[in-house]
């Protein structure tokens, strides 16, 4: 019997880089690495992969 909640496509131990959510879900697969896309923000990242957030740019 299933538990109810989210469903199984949901990754409980995947955190987003951006937002910190766990609201991800498996996004295929690109050079044989899983993607994940994040249902918070909509950002697309591999498990694991260092990730360097970009400076905001500088208003003049």
């Amino acid at each position: 019997m299933r538990k109810r909640g989210r469903p199984r496509k949901y990754q409980e131990h995947i955190r987003c880089p951006e937002c910190g959510s766990n609201w991800c879900k498996k996004f295929g697969k690109n050079t044989g690495k899983q993607r994940y896309k994040c249902n918070n923000c909509g950002r697309l990242f591999y498990q694991g992969a260092k990730y360097h957030k970009h400076p905001e740019k500088m208003k003049l």
